[in-house]
């Protein structure tokens, strides 16, 4: 009987975990997406279409990439799975 009162918490904290694996994941390709807009922009090319090339399709919507001096930031959102806290931001930069 006890056992059936932890259901709940257990089930929360395999959430919370999901998510920060979500994130991990989200701020990796993120990181990733950076680094082909530095190597697009270097040799010329268009950055927004490297980095949306280098983002799994789950992650283009909601996309802010930024240049500032030498260094290209790449904003996305992770998906929420954690009831009540929804999509995260998550950002890298990549510098020259």
């Amino acid at each position: 009987m006890e056992f059936l009162a932890l259901i709940p918490a257990v089930a929360l904290l395999v959430l919370v975990l999901l998510q920060a694996v979500l994130l991990a994941g989200a701020w990796f390709s993120a990181s990733g997406a950076a680094r082909a807009g530095l190597r697009a922009d270097e040799v010329g090319a268009p950055v927004d279409e490297a980095v949306r090339a280098a983002l799994p399709d789950g992650l283009e919507r909601g996309l802010r990439i930024t240049r500032r001096d030498d260094a290209f930031t790449v904003t996305v959102r992770s998906p929420g799975v954690v009831p009540g806290i929804g999509r995260i931001v998550v950002a890298a930069a990549a510098h020259r």
